[in-house]
């Protein structure tokens, strides 16, 4: 059952693969939004910060887990 939902298709590509992407997008995101706060010296919220990084922690989560259940 897992594979079914693992594999299913969106746009002609499985789900899995749109997972992997918005996991990436989202460490990209998280990594970029405290960045510039680092080099000027200014501070963002560090509410957001967390709040992306729990986001790729889910999503990391979800495509790692529905990747490895797929084969056992």
């Amino acid at each position: 059952m897992l594979q079914q939902i693992a594999y299913y298709p969106i746009l002609g590509r499985p789900l899995l693969l749109y997972l992997g992407i918005a996991t990436y997008t989202s460490l990209l995101t998280t990594a970029a939004i405290q960045t510039p706060a680092i080099r000027r010296k200014t501070r963002l919220h560090p509410k957001w910060h967390h709040r992306l990084a729990i986001l790729t922690i889910a999503l990391a989560t979800a495509h790692t887990t529905l990747a490895l259940l797929t084969y056992l």
